[in-house]
């Protein structure tokens, strides 16, 4: 199932195996995010355009870890992605997965991004 995360302030569930489209401009926050799961980030929105090497080495110029903070719905820890492309940005927390790196993200192949 693929969830498309619009522009604005918003918080959706995320289901086992769901792709989960992110917008420019979107703040949100996604519950019960899992890798384990099958969860993914569709970036290609925000990305298009981006120069992101295809051995990924300069991802972190596009997406990073923003920061970590309570995950209030789960308990733990909730990870701050923000992503800043061609096409603008989005910041999103991961509620539920725990605290994650950004090479858990391309580990686990959470990330789409454009020309991947």
């Amino acid at each position: 199932m693929t969830f498309i995360i619009g522009a604005g302030t918003s918080t959706t569930t995320a289901t086992a195996n769901e792709t989960l489209t992110i917008a420019s401009g979107a703040n949100a926050t996604i519950e019960n995010f899992s890798l384990n799961a099958g969860d993914k980030l569709d970036l290609t929105s925000v990305l298009k355009g981006a120069a992101v090497a295809s051995d990924m080495s300069n991802l972190g110029t596009f997406v990073n870890i923003a920061g970590y903070g309570t995950d209030v719905t789960n308990g733990g820890t909730l990870t701050i992605l923000s992503i800043a492309g061609p096409q603008g940005s989005a910041t999103v927390g991961l509620s539920g997965s725990g605290p994650l790196a950004l090479a858990d993200l391309v580990k686990a192949n959470a990330l789409i991004l454009p020309g991947h």
